[in-house]
């Protein structure tokens, strides 16, 4: 058997883009009961996006479902895999995982086997980094480290 690509992770959440992120939470409140879901704004930040440096904002929200979350993102502005995505209409657009290395180590072992990354960027705490791997899973990963 051949050696895994990522071995150490744990499923965080799965990632759906949608064109109203406050307009979804609400409707996931309502529809499940839930408390109030806290719609964040990103501003204008800096990220990499097919190894470019772009400026972009995002808005969106983690609803909480059990033992994983859906997080809901709403792109606003500058170039990105949430718009891309959100141009072909939306919906799930990513399993996210939670990796222990910093995410340095699975990131060389993705490449390796074909799925280059596509996104990757900072937020407060930790590091993320989307890979391409809709041929080989029917899904986009995500990987998340802290730091």
């Amino acid at each position: 058997m051949a050696e895994p690509v990522c071995s150490s992770f744990s499923v965080t959440h799965i990632g759906l883009i949608v064109p109203d992120a406050e307009l979804v939470a609400r409707n996931y409140e309502k529809v499940f009961g839930l408390k109030p879901v806290t719609v964040w704004d990103t501003g204008v930040h800096t990220y990499t996006y097919r190894g470019k440096a772009v400026e972009g904002r995002l808005k969106g929200a983690f609803v909480p479902m059990g033992p994983i979350s859906i997080e809901l993102l709403q792109p606003v502005a500058g170039p990105s895999l949430w718009r891309d995505a959100l141009d072909r209409g939306g919906g799930v657009q990513h399993i996210a995982f939670q990796v222990g290395d910093g995410g340095d180590r699975d990131e060389g072992a993705f490449v390796a086997a074909g799925m280059p990354v596509i996104q990757r960027g900072d937020y407060t705490g930790g590091c993320y980094r989307y890979v391409d791997t809709d041929k080989f899973l029917g899904v986009g990963v995500e990987f998340t480290a802290n730091r």
